[in-house]
């Protein structure tokens, strides 16, 4: 009833529950083959047939009656299997590049969640870490004292901004005495004169004992020196008990000082100082925003031509459903409001107001918006991850109570940090750039999998391309 004639291949031997109005096909003999009559029922031959049976005018429905009337030519058992065989093996493909395409999507989203809400992003600055040798192949890469060779990027995914950010530079000519925060509270002292390489040593376990069994969570404090000999002596001034006790002293007034105590200042000069802001602690050096500084939205429009297929000068027409690749239309360009492959849009009226899609090129429908940065510096990419952070709440706070719609002041009230120094930014949108466009490519093979589908099932099904069982491994 309603929507009618849709079929499905329910692919597991879980019990499962039917929803009103909707049948199980079941119980077949031994000489025809399930998915066969799956993809029987969903070709444009019977489809026809479905078509021609249903009954209703304001609500449509097809009778139990009329289902088993269904005509269909089967063949032999073996050909049966091949011919779903070539037609699975393509929606198997299509299948895969959805679960790939889900799984950079989360990818995306991971690096956004780490770097702009919890601030672990890549802290690292040139010439930290210096190169003790080549790979023989001409890059540059580190030793960690036992032979054991990492790189630049091996450093990159433990040096994070609350662990070392604001640390010094490497330098041939100064000497660091370092302080480690443990996971169980201890510390551990040592000296340096890379900051960076050294607490790449510890969290990997090959700085020494100590931290290979009490993690370090972050440098908690650091202090500079001209000479060796000088660091060694502060090093050994703050391994005595004296010493300790200040550390942990002075420990004890930076906790205070970010749960908002009037205590007096730390003198602790410790990595990722995090700051007071309107949102929250946020890395020292980065700005508050909300959306509505930053983007806007631009509502589409309907085109006065709308067709199935193309015709002179037509865009794909960018509704729900062709967004969500179920079908394709066109329509005529003029007056109307396009997207490229770097814009997002939101659906802004309906039931499925506030979710988002990228990656399409075409006319953008009357339901849906195209989104825009309004300022130079930041991305679509970067507003594109915030938006896709807060999709399920947007959707939760739509207005209107017949026909939902998108609250675009809600979207343009939301808040976010961001860095006012641009490396972070730039490392950001090369990374998003790159899923990015792995996606559009996973969706670009599914569509023209989906179209070679379409173009085979008639054909296939009615016997026009012969196939055996040994036509197919």
């Amino acid at each position: 009833m309603g929507s009618y004639g849709i079929a499905c291949f329910v692919n597991t031997n879980e019990v499962f529950c039917l929803g009103q109005n909707t049948v199980a096909i079941t119980n077949f003999r031994q000489d025809v083959d399930r998915k066969f009559i799956y993809y029987s029922l969903i070709n444009p031959i019977l489809k026809n047939q479905i078509e021609a049976l249903v009954t209703g005018s304001t609500q449509k429905t097809i009778s139990m009656k009329s289902i088993r009337s269904f005509q269909v030519a089967i063949p032999s058992i073996m050909e049966q299997k091949a011919r779903a065989a070539i037609l699975s093996s393509l929606d198997d493909k299509i299948e895969n590049n959805r679960k790939t395409c889900e799984k950079l999507e989360e990818i995306a989203q991971a690096i956004f969640k780490r770097w702009f809400v919890d601030f672990e992003f890549p802290c690292l600055p040139d010439g930290a870490g210096k190169p003790t040798f080549s790979d023989g192949a001409g890059k540059p890469t580190f030793s960690d004292g036992a032979g054991k060779p990492y790189d630049r990027e091996d450093l990159l995914k433990v040096c994070t901004y609350k662990a070392v950010g604001g640390l010094p530079s490497p330098s041939d000519t100064k000497h660091f005495v370092y302080v480690l925060l443990c996971d169980d509270e201890s510390f551990y002292i040592g000296i340096t004169n890379d900051l960076y390489k050294r607490w790449y040593e510890h969290k990997t376990g090959i700085g020494a004992k100590w931290t290979k069994t009490h993690k370090p969570v972050k440098v908690i404090h650091y202090e500079e020196f001209t000479s060796k000999e000088e660091a060694r002596k502060r090093e050994e001034e703050l391994k005595t008990g004296f010493g300790r006790k200040w550390l942990k002293r002075e420990y004890e007034k930076l906790l205070n000082q970010n749960i908002g105590s009037p205590a007096p200042k730390t003198k602790l000069r410790q990595a990722g100082k995090m700051v007071k802001s309107e949102i929250g602690m946020i890395p020292e050096g980065w700005n508050c925003k909300k959306l509505g500084e930053v983007m806007k939205f631009i509502k589409g429009k309907k085109p006065k031509q709308i067709e199935e297929k193309k015709f002179i000068d037509s865009r794909v027409y960018l509704t729900i459903d062709v967004l969500n690749r179920n079908s394709l239309l066109y329509g005529s360009v003029e007056k109307t409001v396009r997207s490229s492959k770097n814009n997002s849009m939101m659906v802004m009226d309906g039931a499925s107001s506030g979710m988002l899609f990228f990656g399409q090129e075409g006319i953008v429908a009357s339901t849906l918006a195209k989104i825009e940065a309004d300022i130079n510096n930041i991305s679509e990419e970067f507003i594109y991850s915030i938006l896709k952070f807060y999709e399920k709440d947007i959707k939760l706070h739509t207005t209107g109570s017949a026909i939902p719609h998108t609250d675009k002041a809600y979207v343009y009230r939301i808040d976010f940090a961001i860095p006012e120094k641009g490396y972070v930014m730039s490392n950001f949108n090369e990374n998003l750039e790159f899923i990015r466009d792995k996606i559009i490519n996973c969706e670009e093979a599914s569509i023209q999998l989906k179209r070679a589908r379409e173009t085979l099932l008639p054909k296939l099904m009615s016997g026009e391309l012969f196939v055996n069982d040994k036509d197919v491994k």
